[in-house]
């Protein structure tokens, strides 16, 4: 309704011989703008051009907001490309729509390029100009360059955020610096409440730093504080417990997804089975082999790895060799029995 009647308005002007300004015509772009209607907003600005207004800043604005909003990234790399030859001055707006199209395109580099040049022009830096050159750094894997922007929001006392903390605490993730992710996340507790993605971003980077103890203090804390528990999360938790052997914690971690009703994948279950492997505890890798079979839950090379555990389930000790089973698998319409055997045999004999 809007539009329409900054349309009709505009006609009327047009239609009485009433001299239009730059003004008037914002006005209906910046209409289409918040409906989305980016050709409206286009054929208005070509016609400001062909009737001599003068177009501003603004009025890029408002037809880049427009093109952004609509999923027009190439009309917003062709406005802003105009803009610059018509020496219009780029505003905060502008630079974000700019950099939020290079995200959609997955061009970090251009994106964090776009805000070294706000910052050395002195535009005026918003939350969600920081948030995106964060996220961008932490896309790219620029851990330290992620600290450093993180950093400068103290510089220009510019609010933080969950949004900020959350892509800092990532691109620490993804660099392997669990002690400043976990620095970071302290800082976080003490101002902003963690969500789901936070603890996810902190719990994976303990996982990477082998520090196992401190992703279960997390998953507690998470569970404590009643954060919604995703599949990243448990699959982090799994991962973890896999690295330190802790086969018990696993099978704990997939008791609870199962209770979430958090589809368990092939990932999981081959995490948890690894973690039993390395304490030896064999008769439970195949049952969770069987739970495998019984859930449908797809892998490869099935028979082989059934067989691997059978073979290393024999155990030495005292000159005796240990072997034991108890598991009924089933294929398709093939079933594969392994009987129990509680034997002593003799070595050699």
């Amino acid at each position: 309704q809007a539009l329409d009647m900054a349309l009709l308005a505009l006609t009327w002007h047009k239609i009485n011989k009433y001299e239009l300004n730059q003004y008037h015509y914002n006005a209906v772009i910046d209409a289409c703008a918040k409906t989305s209607m980016w050709m409206q907003a286009l054929e208005i600005l070509n016609a400001m051009s062909r009737e001599h207004v003068q177009l501003d800043t603004i009025t890029f604005n408002a037809a880049v907001h427009a093109c952004e909003r609509s999923g027009q990234r190439e009309k917003v790399s062709q406005l802003l490309s105009v803009m610059e030859q018509s020496k219009v001055e780029s505003s905060t707006i502008t630079f974000n729509a700019a950099i939020s199209t290079c995200q959609k395109d997955g061009n970090w580099e251009k994106a964090l390029s776009i805000f070294t040049v706000m910052v050395q022009r002195a535009v005026e830096l918003g939350t969600n100009s920081f948030n995106a050159a964060i996220s961008d750094c932490e896309k790219g894997g620029e851990c330290e360059k992620a600290l450093e922007v993180f950093s400068m929001m103290g510089q220009y006392e510019v609010e933080v955020d969950t949004i900020t903390f959350n892509s800092a605490i990532s691109a620490c993730e993804k660099g392997g610096e669990w002690q400043t992710a976990l620095h970071l996340f302290n800082v976080m507790s003490q101002k902003i409440k963690s969500d789901t993605i936070t603890f996810s971003a902190a719990i994976s980077a303990c996982e990477k730093g082998q520090e196992w103890e401190k992703a279960c203090q997390l998953f507690v804390a998470m569970i404590q504080h009643k954060v919604e528990l995703d599949a990243i999360v448990f699959s982090a938790m799994v991962s973890s417990c896999e690295q330190s052997g802790e086969w018990e914690k696993a099978l704990q971690i997939l008791g609870l997804m199962s209770q979430h009703k958090v589809e368990l994948d092939t990932i999981l279950y081959n995490s948890a089975i690894s973690a039993c492997e390395k304490r030896a505890e064999w008769e439970k890798s195949l049952q969770l082999l069987h739970a495998m079979a019984e859930r449908k839950v797809e892998w490869d090379d099935y028979i082989q790895r059934i067989n691997q555990l059978l073979r290393e389930s024999w155990r030495v000790g005292d000159g005796f060799i240990f072997f034991r089973c108890d598991v009924t698998l089933r294929i398709g319409s093939q079933q594969h029995y392994f009987q129990r055997c509680d034997q002593r045999v003799r070595k050699g004999a």
